[in-house]
C-alpha cells in the first residue's frame, strides 16, 4: 500500500517525496501509527485457508503498547463498512500467512486478539473496532458460499424452446401465423381514419 509506505518513510526519515494526491492520506496514516504506538509485525502479507478455499492480502498485523497483537485494515473510501469486518475475520482465522522468506506460517501463532478498521482521509483518520470473531467468520463463510453458487445461476435459465407439436407441423403453423399477422395488418390499415381535409383547403378548392 503506497500510503503506508509513504507514512513509514515520514516516521523514519521525514520523507516528503509523496505524490500530491496521496499526501493528506499518508500524513493521516503516519499520525495513526505514531498516536497508537503501532509496531508492525506483518505488512501486506498473503494469507490463505486450504480448509475453506480462500486467500487474500491483509493490511497489517501489529503490536500495540499494550502488547496486544491486532489486525489493521486501512480504508480510504467513504468509510469503514461491514465488509471490512468480514474480511478481517477471514484473515484472522486463515490457516496460514506467507512470511518474507516465502514460508507458510500459522496465523494462529500471531495471537491476534482484536481487529480495527482505520479510515484514512486527507484531513485525518478514525479508528473503528471490528467484530472479527468466530461468529463473523461464519458469516464470511456463508457469504462466500452464496457468492460461489451465484456464479452458476446463469445455467438455471436455458435457451428458448419450441413446442414439439410445432416442430412436427411447422409449415402449417407458420402459414397460420402468417395469415393472422397479415389479417391483423389489414385490419389495422382498414381501421385507420382517412385524413381530414382542413377547412382552409376545402374553402380554397371551392373558391377555385
Amino acid at each position: 500500500m503506497d500510503i503506508y509506505r509513504h507514512a513509514a518513510a515520514f516516521l523514519t526519515r521525514g520523507d516528503d517525496q509523496v505524490p500530491p494526491e496521496l499526501y493528506g492520506h499518508a500524513v493521516a496514516c503516519a499520525d495513526f501509527l505514531d498516536d497508537w504506538g503501532v509496531c508492525p509485525l506483518l505488512v501486506e502479507a498473503q494469507v490463505g485457508s486450504r480448509t475453506h478455499k480462500y486467500a487474500g492480502t491483509l493490511g497489517m498485523v501489529a503490536k500495540l503498547p499494550t502488547r496486544d497483537a491486532v489486525l489493521v485494515s486501512y480504508e480510504t473510501g467513504s468509510g469503514v463498512w461491514p465488509e471490512c469486518a468480514l474480511r478481517a475475520a477471514a484473515y484472522r482465522f486463515a490457516d496460514f500467512y506467507v512470511s518474507e522468506d516465502g514460508a507458510e506460517m500459522p496465523v494462529a501463532d500471531l495471537g491476534i486478539s482484536a481487529a480495527y478498521g482505520v479510515h484514512l482521509r486527507a484531513d485525518g483518520y478514525s479508528v473503528h473496532p471490528l467484530d472479527a470473531g468466530e461468529e463473523t467468520f461464519q458469516r464470511f463463510l456463508d457469504v462466500s458460499a452464496v457468492a460461489r453458487n451465484a456464479k452458476t445461476f446463469p445455467a438455471l435459465v436455458h435457451a428458448p424452446v419450441t413446442p414439439i407439436h410445432l416442430l412436427k407441423t411447422g409449415d402449417a403453423a407458420s402459414e397460420r401465423r402468417t395469415v393472422r399477422r397479415s389479417n391483423n395488418g389489414a385490419a389495422a390499415l382498414a381501421s385507420e381514419p382517412e385524413p381530414e381535409t382542413s377547412s382552409w383547403a376545402a374553402s380554397h378548392e371551392a373558391e377555385q
